[in-house]
């Protein structure tokens, strides 16, 4: 019997015998707790790390782990495998701290004040994620008060990254920023490097050549000798002769643009801000969700409406369906979009130069919709009801790329709602409810709702009072935070609306609407003014600038106004209708208004579709 047992295949017999693997997926956290337990207690450390005169005691299994750096030193036959104490040069000791903490617990602490230091030294040790978190913070924190430090720091460690970052920043801010030490402190390479850039934000070139004069006088006895390389990088020929400094008379472009009017040195290329539009942006598309509005004809676009030159450009395109909730930011010129349902929680900014979506950090909660969003010193608000029926609202720190949970809206929201901010206050108005909340003391207030029986169907901030209009655009209700009572006004100047939002632009309050009766395949958009009478009594302007055919099918669109440059976008063709789309009498129904119009639109002719092309 042993005989026979002794013969069976080992192979078959192992494989016959029942087996069970495991896994504890909380091993990670607990092996991981338990080592940073013992390198807080320097309990088993088997080297000593020395950083400007402080020791840490470590352990070369966790430092290989973590670092190629380490691993490189003590398994690749290098004297330090063999020593207790290894010092380390040009590492800043509490730099060196946050990256053993980050070795034994995964989490890393980036500030302010370490972010440059703790990058030089993660980017030596080679600990990637330290590094790559360092440099997200950095271009995260670019701002007016960073961007030169920024710039000159990426400069000098060639970091691509961050050099694109704030030289775009720089670029963007550029007549306020060329004005302080920091700029005119400035090397003359660093100096060529930004003046020589397309994308600086100026409506006229003399903000360069006198940037030039500043920087020259800014230390004269030394820089006169620089004024021609410097000055190279002005373009004369996009500024007036007459308006040139005497600094620069000498100059052969200078001479040859008086003599002959024209000058041919240099690029004649106009920068970025000389191409700046407020345009309106429409995001339009079919409604996914109602099934009596037939099939949808194709993906979500985004248009960007010139009245100036009655040219509709389109951005590129970040989704299939139309976003949840739009808002801009008019100080920064930026757009942010939030897509919210079951499959998605995205959040996006629109870079307006390179005419590109950037993700962003998703929200915290998947809001139903609607959800709207609201802009606050800088910050961008999330609220909504969520699917377990609780109303959350969230702010987003664009510094940070970060989302934290703030003091939740009293009611339950449901049903649509709208949002606009005054000052430092977020109103949240519907037909049921009227709130303020206060982002300095994260507090809600109640306020008196309107009185009014009216559908609310859009509400917008402007001139400092919240204006509030039905579902028809028949009526509008006026909020005055000064003496916190509401009026009413009817919108007896403007067509009945099957659609319809409000929207500033230029300074003035527009109605963007459908009339009920266009035609259903067809989105004949109109804009209409409001205007002031005598005293403060306000009435629409019931002449329409009218729009050119556009593909938003049932009026399905939102509507804003944003800063943007034409250049930078793509032609809005397929946003436009055609011949084959409308009959020709439709195609071109809407008479030339632009006479009687008031004054900022007098300029105005209504073109035909191919001639907008």
């Amino acid at each position: 019997m042993l005989s026979k047992m002794a013969a069976v295949d080992p192979e078959n017999a192992t494989a016959s015998v029942p087996s069970l693997k495991s896994l504890d997926e909380s091993y990670s956290g607990r092996f991981l707790a338990s080592v940073h337990g013992l390198w807080k207690s320097e309990s088993l450390a088997d080297v000593y790390l020395e950083v400007e005169g402080r020791s840490f005691a470590c352990h070369r299994l966790v430092l290989v782990a973590c670092s190629p750096y380490f691993a490189s030193m003590f398994t690749g036959g290098f004297s330090e495998a063999k020593q207790q104490t290894v010092s380390l040069q040009e590492i800043d000791a509490s730099c060196m701290k946050e990256i053993l903490n980050y070795a034994y617990s995964g989490t890393v602490q980036v500030n302010r004040t370490n972010a440059r230091e703790l990058y030089l030294a993660s980017d030596l040790l080679q600990v990637e994620h330290v590094r790559s978190t360092c440099l997200q913070f950095m271009m995260n924190q670019v701002d007016s008060s960073t961007c030169m430090i920024s710039y000159q720091f990426a400069q000098a460690y060639g970091i691509t990254e961050l050099l694109k970052a704030a030289k775009a920043f720089i670029c963007s801010k550029f007549a306020q920023l060329s004005q302080t030490e920091e700029f005119l402190e400035l090397p003359l390479s660093e100096l060529k490097d930004i003046l020589s850039c397309d994308d600086l934000d100026i409506e006229d070139e003399l903000a360069v050549l006198h940037t030039v004069e500043r920087w020259i006088k800014h230390n004269t006895e030394e820089r006169t000798a620089y004024l021609e390389e410097a000055a190279s990088l002005v373009r004369f020929n996009l500024i007036q002769p007459s308006k040139v400094p005497d600094l620069f008379a000498h100059m052969p472009a200078v001479k040859e643009i008086k003599e002959t009017g024209l000058c041919m040195r240099g690029s004649s290329q106009g920068r970025l801000g000389m191409d700046a539009k407020e345009m309106y942006v429409f995001f339009g598309g079919a409604d996914p969700i109602d099934p009596y509005k037939g099939p949808r004809r194709g993906p979500m676009a985004i248009g960007a409406y010139d009245p100036e030159t009655r040219i509709m450009y389109q951005l590129t395109n970040p989704g299939t369906e139309c976003p949840s909730a739009i808002i801009v930011d008019i100080e920064q010129s930026i757009l942010y979009v939030v897509y919210m349902s079951h499959l998605q929680r995205r959040f996006i900014m629109f870079d307006s130069v390179n005419n590109h979506w950037i993700e962003k950090a998703p929200p915290l909660y998947e809001h139903k919709v609607p959800c709207d969003l609201a802009h606050v010193s800088s910050k961008i608000y999330l609220i909504g009801d969520t699917n377990d029926n609780e109303n959350k609202m969230e702010c987003f720190d664009p510094t940070l790329n970060q989302w934290t949970a703030v003091r939740p809206f009293p009611e339950y929201l449901g049903g649509y709602f709208f949002t606009a901010s005054i000052g430092q206050y977020i109103y949240v108005v519907s037909s049921k409810y009227f709130y303020r909340y206060n982002v300095s003391t994260d507090h809600w207030f109640k306020l008196t709702k309107i009185t009014t029986r009216m559908y609310i169907n859009d509400a917008w901030a402007h001139g400092g009072k919240l204006y509030c209009v039905n579902e028809g655009m028949t009526r509008m209700c006026v909020y005055s935070p000064e003496t916190g009572g509401w009026s009413q006004q009817d919108m007896l100047e403007l067509p009945e609306a099957a659609s319809g939002q409000l929207v500033s632009y230029q300074g003035k309050l527009r109605a963007v609407i459908v009339p009920r009766n266009t035609d259903r395949t067809i989105d004949r958009i109109q804009i209409h003014t409001l205007c002031e009478g005598p005293g403060e009594a306000t009435y629409w302007d019931h002449e329409a600038y009218c729009l050119p055919p556009v593909c938003f099918e049932y009026q399905r669109f939102l509507c804003l106004n944003a800063r943007l440059f034409p250049s930078r976008l793509s032609p809005g063709h397929e946003m436009m209708r055609t011949e084959s789309d409308v009959d020709e009498n439709s195609a071109h129904s809407f008479p030339d208004t632009s006479e009687s119009e008031s004054d900022d639109w007098d300029d105005h002719q209504y073109y035909e579709i191919g001639d907008l092309f």
